[in-house]
This record gives structure tokens, sequence and C-alpha cells, in this order.
């Protein structure tokens, strides 16, 4: 069936100072209109047609309605857009989405993927000034930058907060989504992760910042594409070219329909139509504020750490076109390995898929006072007993990912520098903060946590055992 036309506005022509509708160039676009369509659903392609005011690209259907009066968009699903111009346009040649559309207002994607990361920031939490602050300054110095200088811009970054967000807070927020085209504020303490189906919390007046449209179109090329989730959370970092990455990975072995993989790589035999998987990731750099080894630091410490579980940073849920969440046994990221069986092979589906850590999908964790859970947290109360030579090869491993913060993850070092500074400053505040952010909705709720942030704000030496393994690589 053809998708709805949706005309945002009517056509009219003056006659003797008369305005009437102009039924002859209305018909002439209809008829165009429905002949496009027929063209593409020979190509099993989706038309979508959006009338606005957008800026004019190409003349196929320009010639028909020369004298159109608005500008009217035509958004392909081979990521192709015509635009029928208002009168008086000059007209380009047809021209690849990805050169065109430069301020990220439509859905576009190489691979036919629709990929949405999620974000959440304070939700719950409006009124906790200092911890605020100190998220503020980590999303800022870590998270931000590794998403606005993606290899790709071909994603939509959701990012959600609380509606009653300090002022000052949400305007430090914006100022930083402004950047990004493809980003887009949210105010609401939903907590969806659904393109498809879960965007009811996404209106225009809870848009805060970025292209309420730009999150509509989405919503709708996601009815007829495949969709990749992916987490992040507002203190940690992909890599550059995670995105990029992602991409490629799942279009290449899972997403592609037998007839495309024939297509793709015609020695390859047909496989059934995948369903869904995950790509999940175990291992990560961490960031800490103190360096058990050098008290002086001004850098913190940076280690390598790998979990039995999927960490959230990075996790990927990656489903079919005919395919819901609810297909999936579990989504929540430490129970997910438990549950869900390892893929065998590179074409397994319905399966756990491990994100390899290496320089394209390498992830960055903050583990500071800031976080709820405080799961592997060093403090400074934290002594590891080490031989000398294991301790020099951590201190070696921390010199080396400190000189590629740049590269990695576009990370400015002095930034960072300046961040730990100032959360060192107000830790005292930012702590008290934490703990009575504790076990509100969505966040984490347990009395080892309480407890651990309250030795740290009496000064008291927290137990530091436990972080031993955590120094094994």
């Amino acid at each position: 069936m053809l998708p709805k036309t949706k005309l945002s506005k009517t056509v009219f022509q003056a006659e003797g100072g008369k305005a009437t509708r102009s039924k002859p160039r209305y018909e002439l676009l209809k008829v165009a209109l429905f002949c496009l369509a027929l063209v593409q659903i020979t190509k099993l392609l989706k038309i979508v047609i959006v009338v606005d005011n957008r800026q004019s690209q190409v003349n196929t259907l320009g010639e028909v309605i020369n004298q159109f009066p608005t500008s009217t968009t035509v958004f392909l699903a081979n990521s192709t857009t015509i635009t029928i111009p208002a009168s008086g346009n000059n007209f380009g040649e047809q021209t690849e989405s990805n050169n065109l559309n430069p301020q990220g207002q439509t859905w576009q994607n190489k691979f036919e993927l629709v990929h949405v990361v999620h974000t959440r920031f304070m939700q719950r939490q409006p009124n906790l000034k200092h911890l605020g602050q100190a998220r503020m300054g980590l999303f800022r110095a870590i998270t931000f930058p590794c998403l606005k200088h993606q290899t790709t811009s071909e994603f939509l970054w959701i990012i959600r907060t609380d509606p009653d967000l300090d002022p000052s807070m949400l305007d430090d927020l914006r100022r930083e989504v402004r950047q990004v085209p493809n980003a887009v504020l949210v105010g609401s303490n939903e907590n969806e992760n659904d393109i498809r189906h879960d965007v009811d919390d996404i209106t225009k007046p809870s848009v805060l910042e970025g292209s309420y449209d730009l999150v509509m179109s989405y919503h709708a090329a996601a009815q007829s594409h495949p969709v990749l989730e992916t987490r992040l959370d507002a203190d940690d970092a992909l890599s550059v070219h995670f995105i990029e990455s992602i991409q490629t990975r799942a279009a290449a072995q899972l997403i592609y329909s037998p007839q495309q993989q024939q297509q793709q790589q015609p020695n390859r035999p047909s496989a059934r139509q995948p369903t869904w998987m995950i790509l999940c990731p175990f291992d990560a750099l961490e960031w800490h504020l103190y360096n058990p080894w050098d008290k002086t630091s001004d850098e913190g410490l940076i280690k390598f750490a790998n979990k039995r579980t999927c960490i959230t940073p990075g996790l990927t849920f990656v489903y079919h076109v005919h395919v819901t969440k609810e297909s999936l046994p579990t989504r929540v990221h430490d129970v997910i390995s438990k549950v869900i069986p390892a893929c065998k092979s590179n074409d397994d589906d319905k399966c756990l898929h491990s994100i390899d850590h290496d320089l394209d999908t390498t992830i960055l964790r903050a583990r500071t006072p800031t976080s709820a859970g405080m799961h592997r947290v060093i403090t400074d109360s934290t002594s590891v007993s080490l031989a000398q030579e294991e301790i020099a090869q951590f201190v070696q491993f921390h010199q080396d990912s400190w000189s590629d913060l740049k590269s990695r993850f576009a990370i400015d070092i002095d930034l960072l520098k300046q961040l730990r500074s100032d959360v060192l400053g107000d830790l005292p505040a930012i702590i008290d903060d934490n703990i009575k952010g504790q076990c509100t909705r969505f966040h984490s709720c347990k009395e080892s946590t309480k407890e651990e942030l309250k030795q740290l704000l009496s000064g008291d030496k927290a137990q530091t055992t436990e972080f031993k393994q955590h120094f094994k690589k």
C-alpha cells in the first residue's frame, strides 16, 4: 500500500486579485508523485513525502510544476532526496543525500539502517546542583566530543533529561547539544530506547534543543528499515570510529536480506532473514580521578577493565523490520550475557555478538564519585599491592592511553585535567548530592553504595581489598 501523502499547504493562484485553488497544478503534482511511487515500488522502496520550505535541490519533478508556490521535499528510501522548489528557484542535479543534508534534518544512512544513540542526564535528580555540575563537566569533556566528532553523522543522538532540570545546567546542556545537528535534547524522565515504537514522550514542547522533525523522520524510517539502538551514559565515551564501525558490521553480517546478500556478496550463500542480535562490549578503558601510585598526578589514572557482563556504553540492540524489543528475552545489561547465548559465527542471530576492544570500537568509562553505582571507583584511600614490574606495566599503559585520548575520543586533555580539579574541589558537596540521589527511579539503589559514599564523605578509609583484582589485566 502506498504511504500517505500529507500536504502542509494548499496551492493557490491569484486570479483578478482573488486567491483560488490551482486544481490543474495540484492534479499534476498528484499524478507526478503517483508515477514516482510506482517506479519506486518496482524497486521495493518506500516513499516518504514531506512538504515544507526546505532548500531546493533537483529538478525531476520541478519541471512538471515549475511555478508551484511552495517547496516540496520528497525523501526516498534509497537515501536520495528530490526537492520541488518554489517559483523562481534554480535547479541542480540529483544528489546523494549524504551531501545534501548538512543540517541533519532528516533520516539518512548509506546502509539503510536507522541508528539511534540514547543518553540520559540527571533524570529525576533535577535539583542536585553540585552533582549535576560535575556530571555536566564529565559530559562536556568526555561524552560530547566523541559523538560530535564521529566519522559519520548518519545517526540520531537522543539525550533525555529531567524537564525540571536546574536552569543553569539546562542552559549549559543546550549550548553543547546545539553544536551537533543530529542531536536532540528531550525533557523527559522516561527511559525509552525504542525509536520504532516508544516516542510518545518526544513532542514539540518536550524537545528542548534540536529538531523534532528529525526525530519523527527516524521514527518513520524505523517502520520499514532495520534499527540499531546504542546506549551511552552521559559520562562515557565511544571511539570516534565506533558508530561507523558498528553500522558496517551490522550491515555486513546480519541486516541484509538473502537477496541483498547476493547483491552485495554474489559468492555468499543465501541465508534466512535475520531477526535480532545484540552487540555487547565486555572491555573498556576506565578513567579514574585518583592514581594509587602517583598521588600528585593531575591526570588521574587510565586502566583497562574486563567484565563478565555487558557494559552499558556501546551496548547495541539490532532489530530487523519485523521484530520488536519484546522479542528479546531481556535488555538489562548485566543480565543479557546470563540468559542470551553467545553467537557461534558472524552470521548467527538471536544471540550475543561481542564487541572487541580495538582502535575502532574502544570505549572509555569515567569512574568517579559522581557514579550512581560507585562500582570499581578508585578513591583517594585506595591502595593496591602489586609487584614493581606490574606497577610499571600499569604506569606505561596509562601513559600510552592518555596520549591517545585526543585521537581515539576527540577528548581535550587540558579540559579533562580542569574537570578533575573542579570535581576534587567540590567533592564533599558532590558526594552529599550523590547520597541524596540514590534510589531514585532508574538509578542505583544499593546499601553498599550508600555506605561507601558516606565513608568518603566522612573521610574514613574505605575498604580497598576489592580493588586489587581490578588491576589484574
